[in-house]
Order: structure tokens, then C-alpha cells, then sequence
């Protein structure tokens, strides 16, 4: 992706640099912000303060406080640092980000937040209140769009798609959802774009090309899984 940003000044921060302190200090600066790793989403058991409860108490007699969350938007965000790196005692190097800390900032001069990540519009529904996740965090600091994801997304596909999205959105200069559409069109339409992809799925997933299963198109869950909101100029 630093290469479709040129000449734009890219800050990178890769592996044991993404910390929560580092991104919650390099996003005020930026004008367009890029996320490529996991997200996290608490249990449904886990409720929040704002979720309404038939008998409450109950909860807390089986559960104290430990099963009640002060607000929906700690129940997701993103995992940080190297996920995939265990650290020397087997577990994971990793830190969270959380949705409540993202809302937190101020972010007036960010045009745009990409979640690439799997279930990244998803959230927490309040009655009378709406979806309350990543995408509603970002807004809440100043976003003025965000694009982010309703299911898993396959790791081909999702490189591709985004890969065609910052080239419609930087060197064609179409709108923010134009570069979406286009971009997504280009993969329902052109199912050998994918194909030629250097990008190799986790086996076991999508592990076939529509070519190789005789589809006239990529199937939609490939390529409709993002989403615009905000801004859509």
C-alpha cells in the first residue's frame, strides 16, 4: 500500500511498533489512516451498561461486575503489535486498541479510516442508540468516512480489492465510494484479476479460484463485505 501512497509521507508502523500509544499518538497527524491486522469482539455474554437486561440483578448475583461492561465501545477494536509473533512463553505479542480509546481522540483533519480487517463494522446494539463498534468510534473522533467490514473477509481478495480501491481513490481521483464501487466491481467482473493475484489464502479458505470452481463471477461474500459510511465524496 506505501507504494499506491507515493508521494504522500507514509508513517509505517509495523509489528512490535504498532502499540496503542504509538497509533493513538501518529493519528492526529494523519489525513488517510490504513489497518491490517485483527480485530477483537467480546463474547455476547459479556454485556455492557447500556444493554438492556430483563432481570439485572440476577446477573450481578452470578456474575458480579466482571460480566458488565461501563460501555458498549470496550467490547471491540483492533489488536495491535505482532499477533502472529509469540512472544518466549508461547503467547501472542500483542496489545488492544480499544473502540472507547479510538472515540476518545480527536481527529478532525482525518478524511479517512480503512479497517481492513474481518467483522470491523460490526458493534454492540443499543436500543435507541444504534451500533456502537469501530466505525462508530472513528466517527465520534472526527472521521470523516470509514470503510470497514460486515463479515470475514478473505485475505486475497480483501488485498486486491483495497489495492484497486487506493488506485481509483488516488491516482484516478474518483470519490471515496466511486473507488469502492469500481473497485469492487473490478473483481465481481474480472474474476482473473484475482486469480493472477501473487496473494496465497489460508489454507483451507477460498483456497480455490472461481475459475477453478467453473463461476462465471466471484462469489459475493469475496468482494461485498466492505462498507462506506460517513462522507461519501
Amino acid at each position: 500500500m506505501t507504494r499506491l501512497a507515493a508521494p504522500k509521507r507514509v508513517v509505517r508502523l509495523d509489528g512490535p511498533r504498532s502499540t496503542p500509544s504509538a497509533v493513538i499518538r501518529e493519528l492526529p497527524r494523519a489525513r488517510w489512516v490504513h489497518f491490517d491486522t485483527h480485530g477483537f469482539f467480546e463474547d455476547a455474554g459479556v454485556k455492557s451498561a447500556l444493554s438492556p437486561d430483563a432481570n439485572p440483578l440476577d446477573q450481578f448475583r452470578v456474575e458480579g461486575m466482571a460480566g458488565i461492561a461501563r460501555t458498549p465501545l470496550v467490547l471491540s477494536g483492533l489488536l495491535l503489535g505482532a499477533p502472529d509473533q509469540p512472544t518466549r512463553d508461547g503467547e501472542e505479542s500483542s496489545e488492544l486498541l480499544t473502540a472507547e480509546a479510538v472515540a476518545g481522540l480527536s481527529l478532525p483533519d482525518l478524511d479517512l479510516a480503512v479497517l481492513s480487517a474481518c467483522d470491523t463494522g460490526l458493534g454492540t446494539v443499543v436500543v435507541g442508540e444504534g451500533v456502537f463498534g469501530l466505525q462508530r468510534a472513528f466517527h465520534l473522533a472526527g472521521a470523516r468516512s470509514v470503510l470497514a467490514t460486515l463479515w470475514e473477509v478473505p485475505s486475497d481478495a480483501t488485498e486486491t480489492l483495497i489495492a484497486e480501491f487506493y488506485t481509483n481513490l488516488w491516482q484516478k481521483k474518483l470519490s471515496t465510494i466511486e473507488a469502492l464501487r469500481q473497485a469492487q466491481l473490478t473483481l465481481l467482473k474480472d474474476r482473473r484479476r484475482l486469480d493472477r493475484s501473487t496473494v496465497t489464502a489460508p489454507k483451507g479458505v477460498d483456497a480455490l479460484s472461481s475459475a477453478a470452481r467453473g463461476e462465471p463471477r466471484l462469489p459475493t461474500r469475496r468482494w461485498a463485505g466492505f462498507v462506506l459510511s460517513g462522507d461519501w465524496r
